[in-house]
């Protein structure tokens, strides 16, 4: 995974690292700040979206977390079109493919995807991706790492939990 790829991964599991219920709350009680926000580079990822954010290239902040952080995870149904290679899915503009498709006719399928706002300009996103991963512990990339559990869900490894089962 690329230094670039780690940084986006960062951003999508954010608010995710950022926040969790304890787990003899059953969802109603104290909120916790989760290890994986520990384990991953978190902080000096906030630090870096602090000084995108404040500095004068405020315009990269913007586009990169409405793109990469604020976005959401959302099941649609989409067109289909067969080919000789296989289903391929007609997305809507500010989309990308999560997760496999359930069909639901032989025209359309249900998938998941991600969606971000529609005035992000993806080429300033991508510059303010260049623009943290240079700038995150003053550009030694191999530093920025990312939780384990995220890394597994990412690449579709199974979970620490499922492989002692």
């Amino acid at each position: 995974m690329t230094a670039e790829q780690r940084v986006i991964l960062l951003l999508r599991t954010y608010y995710e690292a950022r926040e969790g219920w304890d787990s003899r709350s059953s969802g109603g009680g104290v909120r916790l700040m989760p290890s994986a926000w520990h384990e991953g580079s978190y902080v000096e990822l906030e630090r870096c979206l602090a000084d995108l954010r404040d500095g004068e290239n405020r315009p990269l902040w913007f586009h990169t977390t409405r793109r990469y952080r604020d976005g959401e995870h959302v099941s649609l149904q989409v067109p289909v079109h067969r080919t000789r290679l296989g289903p391929s899915f007609v997305l809507p503009a500010c989309c990308e493919l999560e997760a496999g498709a359930s069909n639901v006719t032989d025209r359309y399928a249900s998938v998941k995807v991600y969606r971000w706002r529609s005035d992000v300009r993806d080429g300033l996103a991508e510059a303010g991706v260049q623009h943290l991963t240079a700038s995150m512990f003053q550009g030694r990339h191999w530093r920025i790492t990312v939780p384990d559990v995220f890394y597994r869900r990412a690449v579709g490894l199974p979970l620490r939990d499922e492989i002692a089962a």
